[in-house]
């Protein structure tokens, strides 16, 4: 059914490139589609077609219906995704939790309900490893679950989730009760994170870490999932960049988003009619776009060097809207560039 409305045309997730689902690479150990279309469907009977493989099939359907103009596009797309720079998954997933709103659901092991899990939103504080830090009130029922197994998954998403396409991470481990003795580091670390969390004192409030993670799994949005060890996760340090990033995209989502639109289709090609924003760092941004209201892509554009600073994304921003407004004025055969003014006024 799901195949007969992509034939048709219909509404629901748009299939962009069937090339971009059929060619993958291999990073870190998990298969990542080397475009990042962030929307698809796919049914059991897709993956029986493919010979019953894994990942996200396209059906063969839409791979014979390509015109030779979007099959063009998805190869330029496809090259410039393949090589464009980007944090590796450890630093992505490490900058995830850091720049977090500090909350995530923890998963425990159910003392009351044998056989089930528990679960419950924790606020949560980082040390020096980004191994994450709770203070838990002794009523609680995932505080029984601790004590009396401290085996437990913290999930966080990114700030700003909304659903599937953006990321989150969850890190698996054991958690330590920290006595009184040795809890002072840890709950400054907390307070730092949360200094409205007076209760941090009280004695009917525990403190714990997990101070052993056994994996961490991250997923950074559609068939872009990765795991690896406690060591990858905490020698990786947070994106520098990234704590200055959601006032960046917010202006540029809100007062320039034409400059984002040519900014994409300078670098790949594409003509996205929308274009949002939604993760930035210091080697580049990752921008959600599309053709139509119902088409979605992330699309990674690098910037021409690293940013070093909060000034220096701006700095980057102008020279890359710049250099976009020159090629579509050149394009269009004008000697003026269009486009650039708000931008370098702000």
């Amino acid at each position: 059914e799901e195949e007969k409305k992509e034939e048709r045309g219909g509404r629901g997730h748009t299939v962009f490139d069937s090339a971009f689902s059929t060619k993958r690479r291999r990073v870190g150990g998990s298969t990542i589609l080397a475009a990042a279309q962030e929307t698809a469907t796919e049914t059991e009977e897709e993956k029986k077609e493919e010979g019953g493989g894994g990942g996200h099939a396209v059906p063969n359907s839409a791979q014979k219906t390509i015109p030779p103009e979007e099959a063009a596009l998805q190869a330029r797309i496809q090259e410039h995704q393949a090589n464009a720079a980007r944090l590796s998954p450890a630093e992505d997933a490490r900058s995830l939790v850091e720049y977090s709103t500090g909350y995530g659901t923890l998963s425990t092991i159910s003392s009351s309900l044998e056989g089930f899990p528990g679960a419950g939103v924790v606020a949560f504080g980082l040390d020096e490893e980004g191994k994450p830090i709770f203070c838990v009130s002794t009523m609680s029922s995932h505080t029984q679950d601790i004590l009396k197994n401290p085996n437990v998954a913290l999930t966080v998403t990114a700030s700003g989730f909304k659903g599937s396409a953006d990321g989150r991470v969850v890190l698996i481990g054991t958690l330590k009760r920290l006595l009184k003795e040795e809890s002072g580091e840890a709950k400054a670390l907390y307070s730092d994170r949360h200094p409205k969390h007076f209760w941090v004192q009280f004695g009917d409030f525990l403190m714990f870490k997990m101070e052993k993670i056994e994996a961490v799994r991250y997923v950074g949005g559609f068939a872009r999932a990765e795991s690896f060890t406690a060591e990858e996760y905490s020698s990786a340090t947070p994106d520098p960049i990234m704590q200055f990033a959601q006032p960046v995209m917010t202006h540029m989502n809100e007062d320039h988003s034409d400059a984002t639109k040519n900014i994409v289709l300078h670098a790949t090609g594409f003509p996205a009619q929308h274009a949002e924003i939604v993760n930035l760092d210091r080697l580049g941004m990752t921008v959600k776009c599309g053709r139509k209201e119902d088409e979605q892509l992330k699309l990674r554009i690098p910037f021409p060097r690293p940013a070093e600073s909060r000034k220096d994304i701006k700095e980057l921003l102008v020279q890359m809207t710049r250099e976009a407004a020159q090629a579509a004025a050149g394009s269009k055969g004008q000697g003026e560039e269009t486009g650039t003014s708000s931008v370098t006024s702000d």
